[in-house]
């Protein structure tokens, strides 16, 4: 009768000491994928607080914003935010991430993801709060172009007018980006 009992137990007993120890091991190494996958398993299997889980990727990325594998956890994440429309503060998180570093792809993918995923981009008003997000956006795109990425002046150069002429409005005045 013990083996019975025990033996599930047990079993559930493991699950909580290997994600106790998985947590550990992304404190020591953020960019171990193996870890980041065996904690997504045992979220489901331990059937975690996903607000909980929100909570602590939000402070991993706040930690180690630029690690891939912390990101790429974090599309379970915009799974997570999706599924069970947990949308509340993501774009505060986006914005504060943006301020420590303007130049993070990933933080950008993110906006992208959580503006197309509640508001949109069709929303002129939307539009309007986002233009000082678009003009830091252009005035980054200048900066690599001329100072800090110059063999791809030209792709940053594209990616400034494409950014323009997609956010502009057939009222809006042309604006001269420098050729």
């Amino acid at each position: 009768m013990f083996m019975i009992i025990s033996g599930p137990f047990c079993s559930v007993m493991r699950e909580v000491s290997a994600f106790k120890l998985t947590r550990d091991a992304i404190v020591l190494n953020a960019a171990n994928c193996t870890v980041w996958h065996l904690q997504r398993v045992l979220l489901k299997s331990l059937q975690k607080d996903l607000h909980e889980e929100m909570n602590y990727i939000t402070a991993i990325i706040e930690e180690q914003p630029k690690r891939y594998q912390v990101w790429h956890h974090r599309q379970h994440r915009q799974w997570v935010t999706q599924e069970f429309k947990l949308w509340d503060n993501e774009l505060q998180n986006v914005d504060q991430l943006l301020k420590k570093d303007v130049r993070n792809n990933s933080v950008w993918n993110q906006r992208y993801f959580v503006i197309s995923n509640t508001t949109g981009y069709n929303d002129r008003a939307l539009l309007e709060r986002e233009e000082d997000i678009l003009n830091k956006a252009l005035e980054l795109c200048e900066i690599l172009a001329k100072e800090k990425d110059t063999r791809r002046k030209e792709y940053w150069r594209y990616i400034g007018r494409s950014l323009q002429s997609k956010h502009s409005t057939e009222s809006d005045p042309p604006t001269n980006v420098q050729q």
